[in-house]
């Protein structure tokens, strides 16, 4: 069977006439009628009915149509690809954060001219753990508790991975105009106590799922924990903050979006935990320059 029979006979069946098909491949009637019967006879099955006023695909026709033309747009797909000047790619996995958004953008404004393809994935730190071990991404962007750091990296010298701290931060709590606590620069872990608390979805390495061997959580009410809010939407956590009086665990940075929701960071004075902000990446492999330019980035922001 060949590339060529099928365009033939994807060209007739749209057509409805063999003459109409030859025109418009530029060939001729003769050529077009040959080129049909040997693939019904390769195919072994009639696919067309033929009459005075021109052909209509048979129900094995209808049924090979589609087949066709999948084929013949998988091979167009593979065509466009293989004719495609060499393009640069950026892979990256992430966890859902204004910050990471921001030098997105400032990547992008920045490189623009020099035509990078970027692939951007928000995901768990399991899964950005397992898109940079699978080659999905060229590296992830976690962070993760100090107290976590051992188990970690243990995790990842077992996949032949390794985590490159760019910064540590103190915990701190996110709130809205709608929480009590809102006017203030800093708290106590006492004033923590009793707060409703949303969070992104759990995963084993996720901020929320180790509180419980910190100082700060031995601290917190268990009736308000029980009532956590858990959603995988970045969007719908910040509504919540924004409008309600649920509060949020995070790193502090500067955020201007987060100010235009008025939502503020504040800090924990009498809280020693802190949270470990880095990448992943594949052991004995260097980055390239996108990946490290992006890093770059991502360093001044994070460390202002």
């Amino acid at each position: 069977m060949q590339l060529k029979q099928l365009r033939y006979f994807i060209t007739v069946a749209d057509c409805g006439s063999i003459n109409k098909a030859a025109e418009k491949l530029f060939t001729s009637q003769s050529n077009v009628s040959k080129v049909i019967k040997a693939f019904e006879k390769k195919a072994n099955v009639e696919l067309f009915n033929r009459n005075s006023k021109g052909v209509r695909l048979t129900d094995k026709g209808y049924e090979i149509y589609d087949y066709a033309k999948r084929v013949l747009e998988n091979v167009d797909i593979i065509e466009s690809i293989s004719c495609e000047k060499s393009s640069k790619k950026l892979n990256i996995s992430c966890h859902q954060n204004y910050v990471i958004s921001k030098v997105l953008c400032n990547y992008y404004e920045q490189y623009k001219e020099e035509n990078i393809k970027i692939h951007f994935l928000e995901e768990n730190v399991e899964q950005i753990i397992d898109n940079v071990k699978n080659y999905v991404s060229e590296f992830g962007i976690v962070y993760i508790l100090s107290n976590q750091k051992c188990c970690f990296t243990h995790n990842l010298n077992h996949k032949n991975l390794e985590f490159h701290i760019l910064d540590t931060q103190k915990l701190c709590i996110y709130v809205g105009k709608n929480n009590p606590l809102y006017n203030k620069e800093s708290i106590t872990i006492k004033e923590v106590l009793n707060l409703k608390f949303v969070q992104l979805t759990r995963d084993f390495f996720s901020l929320e799922q180790y509180l419980e061997n910190f100082d700060i959580y031995k601290n917190i009410n268990k009736k308000s924990f029980s009532n956590i809010i858990t959603t995988n939407s970045n969007y719908i956590m910040n509504s919540l903050i924004k409008n309600t009086d649920i509060c949020k665990f995070g790193f502090n940075f500067k955020n201007k979006d987060y100010e235009t929701l008025n939502i503020k960071a504040i800090d924990i004075i009498d809280c020693s935990d802190e949270v470990c902000i880095g990448y992943v990446t594949r052991k004995n492999e260097s980055l390239s320059n996108k990946s490290i330019n992006f890093i770059k980035i991502l360093k001044s922001e994070i460390c202002k």
